[in-house]
Protein backbone atom coordinates (compact mmCIF):
# COMPACT_ATOMS: atom_id res chain seq x y z
CA UNK A 1 0.00 0.00 0.00
CA UNK A 2 2.69 2.46 0.59
CA UNK A 3 4.39 1.69 -2.71
CA UNK A 4 1.18 2.35 -4.32
CA UNK A 5 1.35 5.82 -2.74
CA UNK A 6 4.90 6.55 -3.49
CA UNK A 7 4.11 5.68 -6.94
CA UNK A 8 1.29 7.87 -7.12
CA UNK A 9 3.31 10.70 -5.50
CA UNK A 10 6.05 10.17 -8.08
CA UNK A 11 3.06 10.56 -10.96
CA UNK A 12 1.50 13.24 -9.74
CA UNK A 13 5.02 14.83 -9.41
CA UNK A 14 6.15 14.06 -12.78
CA UNK A 15 2.71 15.55 -14.34
CA UNK A 16 3.36 18.63 -12.53
CA UNK A 17 6.76 18.91 -13.80
CA UNK A 18 5.28 18.02 -17.37
CA UNK A 19 2.63 20.82 -17.08
CA UNK A 20 5.58 23.97 -15.50
CA UNK A 21 7.79 22.76 -18.64
CA UNK A 22 5.21 22.87 -21.60
CA UNK A 23 4.18 26.43 -20.29
CA UNK A 24 7.96 27.34 -19.66
CA UNK A 25 8.62 26.30 -23.58
CA UNK A 26 5.68 26.97 -24.80
CA UNK A 27 6.47 31.00 -27.15
CA UNK A 28 2.99 32.46 -26.21
CA UNK A 29 1.15 33.48 -23.00
CA UNK A 30 -0.98 30.49 -21.90
CA UNK A 31 -3.39 32.28 -19.76
CA UNK A 32 -4.52 30.76 -16.66
CA UNK A 33 -7.57 29.15 -14.62
CA UNK A 34 -9.94 31.70 -12.32
CA UNK A 35 -12.06 28.84 -9.92
CA UNK A 36 -15.18 30.97 -8.52
CA UNK A 37 -16.72 29.70 -5.69
CA UNK A 38 -20.53 29.87 -5.02
CA UNK A 39 -19.74 32.48 -1.78
CA UNK A 40 -18.08 35.03 -4.60
CA UNK A 41 -14.58 34.22 -3.93
CA UNK A 42 -11.73 32.70 -6.51
CA UNK A 43 -8.53 31.11 -6.43
CA UNK A 44 -6.01 31.40 -9.85
CA UNK A 45 -4.56 28.36 -10.53
CA UNK A 46 -2.10 27.25 -13.71
CA UNK A 47 -4.23 23.72 -13.95
CA UNK A 48 -6.19 21.63 -11.75
CA UNK A 49 -7.24 17.99 -11.14
CA UNK A 50 -10.60 16.22 -9.89
CA UNK A 51 -10.13 13.59 -7.41
CA UNK A 52 -13.01 12.13 -5.00
CA UNK A 53 -15.74 14.72 -5.53
CA UNK A 54 -13.50 17.37 -5.16
CA UNK A 55 -11.53 20.03 -7.32
CA UNK A 56 -7.87 19.90 -6.31
CA UNK A 57 -4.85 22.76 -7.21
CA UNK A 58 -1.36 23.02 -5.79
CA UNK A 59 -0.96 25.99 -3.55
CA UNK A 60 2.51 26.83 -2.10
CA UNK A 61 3.75 24.50 0.70
CA UNK A 62 1.08 21.13 -0.58
CA UNK A 63 -2.37 20.68 -1.88
CA UNK A 64 -5.80 22.05 -1.53
CA UNK A 65 -9.13 21.14 -2.69
CA UNK A 66 -12.54 22.30 -2.58
CA UNK A 67 -16.17 20.26 -3.25
CA UNK A 68 -17.26 20.61 -6.57
CA UNK A 69 -20.60 21.13 -5.51
CA UNK A 70 -19.21 24.69 -4.02
CA UNK A 71 -18.00 25.46 -7.69
CA UNK A 72 -19.77 27.68 -9.61
CA UNK A 73 -17.47 28.21 -12.80
CA UNK A 74 -13.61 27.98 -13.95
CA UNK A 75 -12.54 30.73 -16.25
CA UNK A 76 -9.84 31.05 -18.58
CA UNK A 77 -8.34 34.16 -18.22
CA UNK A 78 -7.53 35.16 -21.85
CA UNK A 79 -6.29 39.32 -20.79
CA UNK A 80 -5.93 41.20 -17.34
CA UNK A 81 -4.26 44.51 -18.13
CA UNK A 82 -4.43 48.28 -16.76
CA UNK A 83 -6.37 49.96 -19.17
CA UNK A 84 -4.02 52.15 -20.66
CA UNK A 85 -4.87 53.17 -24.66
CA UNK A 86 -2.18 54.55 -25.92
CA UNK A 87 -0.05 51.89 -24.29
CA UNK A 88 -2.35 49.46 -25.88
CA UNK A 89 -2.20 51.04 -29.13
CA UNK A 90 2.17 50.41 -28.89
CA UNK A 91 3.52 48.11 -30.85
CA UNK A 92 3.01 44.26 -29.31
CA UNK A 93 6.12 42.90 -27.79
CA UNK A 94 5.00 39.02 -28.27
CA UNK A 95 7.87 36.11 -27.19
CA UNK A 96 7.73 35.22 -30.71
CA UNK A 97 10.50 35.92 -33.50
CA UNK A 98 9.90 38.84 -35.67
CA UNK A 99 9.39 36.50 -38.80
CA UNK A 100 6.13 34.69 -37.15
CA UNK A 101 5.42 38.43 -35.29
CA UNK A 102 5.23 39.66 -39.11
CA UNK A 103 2.91 36.43 -40.51
CA UNK A 104 0.73 36.79 -37.97
CA UNK A 105 0.44 40.48 -38.20
CA UNK A 106 -0.57 39.73 -41.85
CA UNK A 107 -2.84 36.77 -41.60
CA UNK A 108 -4.75 39.35 -38.65
CA UNK A 109 -4.90 42.23 -41.27
CA UNK A 110 -6.07 39.91 -44.28
CA UNK A 111 -8.54 37.52 -42.10
CA UNK A 112 -10.20 40.11 -40.18
CA UNK A 113 -11.79 43.05 -39.83
CA UNK A 114 -13.38 45.94 -38.02
CA UNK A 115 -16.76 46.03 -39.62
CA UNK A 116 -18.03 48.21 -41.82
CA UNK A 117 -19.78 50.18 -39.12
CA UNK A 118 -16.11 50.99 -37.98
CA UNK A 119 -13.04 53.24 -39.47
CA UNK A 120 -9.70 53.09 -39.18
CA UNK A 121 -7.79 56.10 -38.04
CA UNK A 122 -3.69 56.89 -38.09
CA UNK A 123 -1.47 56.68 -35.28
CA UNK A 124 -1.50 60.69 -35.04
CA UNK A 125 -5.46 60.80 -35.36
CA UNK A 126 -5.50 58.14 -32.61
CA UNK A 127 -3.46 60.73 -30.07
CA UNK A 128 -5.41 63.31 -31.21
CA UNK A 129 -9.23 61.51 -30.74
CA UNK A 130 -7.50 60.15 -27.11
CA UNK A 131 -6.51 63.49 -26.04
CA UNK A 132 -11.01 64.67 -26.71
CA UNK A 133 -12.05 62.07 -25.50
CA UNK A 134 -10.22 63.10 -22.30
CA UNK A 135 -8.02 60.08 -21.44
CA UNK A 136 -4.60 61.05 -19.66
CA UNK A 137 -1.52 60.65 -21.94
CA UNK A 138 0.63 58.43 -20.22
CA UNK A 139 4.88 59.43 -21.12
CA UNK A 140 -0.48 15.10 -9.70
CA UNK A 141 -2.40 12.21 -9.73
CA UNK A 142 -3.86 8.34 -10.90
CA UNK A 143 -3.10 7.48 -14.56
CA UNK A 144 -7.40 7.56 -15.03
CA UNK A 145 -7.32 11.24 -13.59
CA UNK A 146 -7.02 13.61 -16.07
CA UNK A 147 -5.40 17.56 -15.32
CA UNK A 148 -7.38 20.49 -16.11
CA UNK A 149 -5.11 23.40 -18.05
CA UNK A 150 -5.51 26.49 -20.59
CA UNK A 151 -7.11 25.30 -24.01
CA UNK A 152 -5.58 28.05 -25.90
CA UNK A 153 -2.72 30.33 -26.05
CA UNK A 154 -2.39 33.90 -26.73
CA UNK A 155 -0.44 34.08 -30.27
CA UNK A 156 -0.87 38.02 -30.90
CA UNK A 157 -2.13 40.82 -28.96
CA UNK A 158 -3.41 43.90 -31.33
CA UNK A 159 -5.79 47.20 -30.21
CA UNK A 160 -6.51 50.03 -32.96
CA UNK A 161 -8.41 53.26 -32.67
CA UNK A 162 -11.42 53.20 -34.54
CA UNK A 163 -14.48 55.56 -35.73
CA UNK A 164 -18.21 54.20 -35.47
CA UNK A 165 -21.10 56.03 -38.27
CA UNK A 166 -21.97 58.09 -35.59
CA UNK A 167 -18.71 59.66 -35.55
CA UNK A 168 -17.74 58.20 -32.09
CA UNK A 169 -14.38 56.63 -31.16
CA UNK A 170 -13.84 53.04 -30.10
CA UNK A 171 -10.98 51.04 -28.96
CA UNK A 172 -10.44 47.60 -30.50
CA UNK A 173 -9.06 44.46 -28.59
CA UNK A 174 -8.37 41.78 -30.81
CA UNK A 175 -6.85 38.81 -29.26
CA UNK A 176 -5.24 36.18 -31.62
CA UNK A 177 -5.80 32.40 -30.18
CA UNK A 178 -3.74 28.92 -31.47
CA UNK A 179 -6.49 26.33 -29.90
CA UNK A 180 -6.83 22.49 -30.53
CA UNK A 181 -10.47 23.11 -29.66
CA UNK A 182 -13.43 24.62 -31.19
CA UNK A 183 -13.58 27.95 -29.23
CA UNK A 184 -16.70 28.33 -30.95
CA UNK A 185 -18.78 26.72 -28.08
CA UNK A 186 -17.10 29.07 -25.74
CA UNK A 187 -18.38 32.50 -24.50
CA UNK A 188 -15.80 35.00 -23.64
CA UNK A 189 -16.57 37.81 -21.83
CA UNK A 190 -14.99 41.65 -21.88
CA UNK A 191 -15.29 43.46 -18.39
CA UNK A 192 -14.37 46.72 -17.46
CA UNK A 193 -13.02 47.70 -13.93
CA UNK A 194 -12.87 50.87 -12.19
CA UNK A 195 -9.79 52.40 -10.17
CA UNK A 196 -11.22 50.55 -6.70
CA UNK A 197 -11.70 47.33 -8.64
CA UNK A 198 -15.75 47.45 -9.39
CA UNK A 199 -17.03 46.24 -12.31
CA UNK A 200 -18.21 49.03 -15.09
CA UNK A 201 -19.53 47.01 -17.66
CA UNK A 202 -19.60 42.96 -19.23
CA UNK A 203 -19.61 42.48 -22.59
CA UNK A 204 -19.21 39.53 -24.62
CA UNK A 205 -16.67 38.77 -27.37
CA UNK A 206 -16.43 37.95 -30.75
CA UNK A 207 -14.93 34.79 -32.09
CA UNK A 208 -13.89 34.29 -35.38
CA UNK A 209 -11.97 31.43 -36.84
CA UNK A 210 -9.14 32.38 -39.18
CA UNK A 211 -8.87 30.68 -42.39
CA UNK A 212 -5.31 29.86 -42.72
CA UNK A 213 -3.26 27.72 -44.81
CA UNK A 214 -1.83 24.60 -42.40
CA UNK A 215 1.70 25.27 -44.27
CA UNK A 216 1.96 28.77 -42.70
CA UNK A 217 0.80 27.85 -39.10
CA UNK A 218 4.11 24.95 -39.09
CA UNK A 219 6.27 27.87 -40.12
CA UNK A 220 5.19 29.76 -37.26
CA UNK A 221 5.28 26.56 -35.27
CA UNK A 222 1.21 27.03 -34.20
CA UNK A 223 -0.55 24.03 -33.36
CA UNK A 224 -4.57 23.86 -33.39
CA UNK A 225 -6.35 26.40 -35.24
CA UNK A 226 -6.08 30.29 -35.02
CA UNK A 227 -9.45 32.48 -33.71
CA UNK A 228 -9.93 36.07 -33.27
CA UNK A 229 -11.38 37.06 -29.97
CA UNK A 230 -12.49 40.81 -30.24
CA UNK A 231 -14.30 43.23 -28.32
CA UNK A 232 -14.97 47.11 -28.02
CA UNK A 233 -14.24 49.61 -25.21
CA UNK A 234 -15.18 53.56 -25.62
CA UNK A 235 -12.11 55.09 -24.10
CA UNK A 236 -13.31 56.64 -20.78
CA UNK A 237 -10.88 57.67 -17.96
CA UNK A 238 -12.81 55.73 -15.48
CA UNK A 239 -11.57 52.28 -16.73
CA UNK A 240 -8.87 51.43 -15.32
CA UNK A 241 -8.19 47.65 -15.80
CA UNK A 242 -10.10 45.12 -18.07
CA UNK A 243 -10.25 41.38 -18.27
CA UNK A 244 -10.91 39.41 -21.16
CA UNK A 245 -11.96 35.36 -19.59
CA UNK A 246 -13.97 32.55 -20.70
CA UNK A 247 -15.84 30.06 -18.59
CA UNK A 248 -14.31 26.92 -19.82
CA UNK A 249 -16.52 24.43 -17.67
Amino acid sequence: MKHAKTGRTLFLKSAVVAVFLLFAIAPAWSGFLRINMNDGSSVEVPYYWEEAGQIKFEIPGGVAGVPKGQVSSVQEVLAAKEFDPEVLLEAPKDKVTQDQQRMLEAIVSSKTSPGNAYQKVSDEESRRLLKLAGVRQMTATRPEEQIFGPNYKVEGDYAELIKTESGGVMLLLRKVLSSRSDLHNQSFQLTLYDGEGSVLLRKPCQVQMLDVDPKDLRKMEIRGNLYAVTGTVSPDPSIKRYEITSVSR
